[in-house]
């Protein structure tokens, strides 16, 4: 039985567009001018300010800041992907021209962010600018951006400008703690899921970047990635079991019911 897949992604974008329509609030996105569409994203894609981010360390509560980051993210992932999949399926049915500039919006939006670090992994200094580090999330920021810039064939200014744009702060936020030193953290040699993540990510920008700025990843410094690279996701890998399972879901499982038992035998916070 062969696969078809045109079909398949023709499916998929009719789901595209429906998530497009639901974020945007235009029930008539696909047909909607540039200018429409992005005046809609710029309307429903959600703020992130500084008392956002520090209410975590007022009152631990994670879902709120995180709820408006993932939030844009989504604007990023179906934007993007509308893009990607005109380019890699021209027989698709869709014209994506009214779709760029509100992916722009959206890459900008992304890239002037203050820090891509979650409160619940970092502290006010990351806001500030002031410390720099990497976590899962960061990295996958970083690693998302790269691709879809990297893969898409597309050159308008704006585009332009967002790759440049790109280079400057994954250079500043993403290789600065790269290059800093080896291992950058804890989870460059770690075997819970932050090493492929984080790694993973790192890889996959310096791949797209060898191609989008070759002045900055040079062949030589993308091969000093690559390596590091490999030397980390093989650690990682070498620490499961004959069934590939890694253990850091049973640790999180172990950590929070040591916590309850804790409560219920002290009836109080642990340290």
């Amino acid at each position: 039985m062969n696969f078809d897949t045109t079909a398949y992604f023709s499916n998929y974008l009719t789901t595209l567009l429906e998530r497009c329509r639901s974020l945007t609030g235009l029930s008539d996105f696909a047909t909607a001018s540039p200018k429409a569409v992005e005046v809609a994203v710029k309307q429903h894609f959600p703020a992130i300010t500084r008392a956002d981010y520090e209410r975590f360390f007022q009152d631990g509560n994670r879902l709120h800041y995180e709820k408006l980051y993932f939030k844009r993210r989504e604007f990023f992932t179906c934007f993007g992907l509308l893009l990607l999949l005109k380019e890699d399926f021209a027989t698709l049915n869709i014209d994506v021209s009214s779709c760029v500039d509100a992916a722009c919006f959206v890459i900008e939006a992304l890239l002037a962010e203050p820090t891509w670090m979650l409160p619940a992994h970092g502290s006010p200094a990351h806001y500030e600018r002031t410390a720099k580090s990497i976590d899962l999330f960061a990295a996958e920021t970083a690693g998302s951006i790269g691709e879809v810039l990297g893969r898409l064939n597309l050159r308008t200014p704006r585009i332009y400008a967002c790759v440049t744009r790109f280079v400057s702060r994954y250079e500043a936020d993403i290789f600065s703690v790269f290059d800093a030193s080896c291992p950058c953290d804890w989870w460059e040699t770690g075997t819970m899921n932050w090493n492929p993540v984080c790694m993973g990510n790192i890889g996959i920008c310096a791949y797209y970047l060898h191609e989008l700025a070759p002045e900055n990843m040079t062949d030589a410094r993308y091969e000093a990635v690559r390596k590091r690279v490999l030397v980390s996701l093989h650690l990682y890998i070498e620490e499961m079991e004959h069934t590939g399972v890694c253990l850091e879901g049973v640790l999180y499982y172990l950590s929070v019911r040591c916590q309850r038992i804790y409560r219920r035998l002290f009836r109080c916070e642990p340290l």
